[in-house]
C-alpha cells in the first residue's frame, strides 16, 4: 500500500502471535507490536520491538522517556524476519499482546496496574484501550 500510495512512506506490517501448548509458550513478533507477560504479578516485556527507536535506545542515543515524545524515527530499515521467543509459563500468568497503540500511549506500570486488577479478560482489554484513548490515543 505504501509503495502504491495507499498509505505513508515507509509504513510495514507488525504482528505478534503467541501458541501455547501444556506449559510452553512460543511466540512469532515482527515490528512493532509486543508480548507481555505478567508472571507473578510483575510485567516483563517478552519481545523486543523492530524499529530503528528501539535501536537508538539501546545504542544508549535515546532515552525510552525520550522515544515517547519523537515521531522521527519510526519503523525498521528493512525487512526482518520473525523473531521467535520460547518460555515456560505457570497457571495465573497472563499473556497480553498489542500494538503500539497501547504500549506507546501508556506506560508498563500502568499496563501492569491494570492487569492486575482487572481478572477479566474482556473488560481488562476494554479497560486497556479506554486507558490508551483517555492519554491521547485513537
Amino acid at each position: 500500500a505504501a509503495r502504491e500510495g495507499r498509505g505513508r512512506q515507509g509504513m510495514g506490517t507488525t504482528m505478534t502471535a503467541a501458541m501455547l501448548e501444556g506449559e510452553r509458550l512460543v511466540i512469532a513478533q515482527v515490528g512493532d507490536s509486543r508480548a507481555y507477560l505478567l508472571h507473578q504479578g510483575k510485567l516483563q516485556q517478552l519481545t523486543r520491538d523492530h524499529s530503528l527507536m528501539a535501536d537508538m535506545i539501546e545504542a544508549g542515543q535515546l532515552t525510552p522517556e525520550e522515544a515517547r515524545t519523537d515521531d522521527g524515527a519510526l519503523g525498521s530499515a528493512a525487512p526482518l524476519p520473525p523473531a521467535i521467543y520460547e518460555i515456560n509459563v505457570e497457571t495465573g500468568d497472563r499473556l497480553l499482546i498489542c500494538s503500539d497503540g497501547l504500549s506507546g500511549m501508556i506506560f508498563d506500570d500502568q499496563i501492569e496496574n491494570t492487569l492486575r486488577r482487572v481478572q477479566d479478560p474482556q473488560r481488562c482489554a476494554s479497560q486497556l484501550v479506554n486507558e490508551a484513548i483517555a492519554a491521547g490515543g485513537h
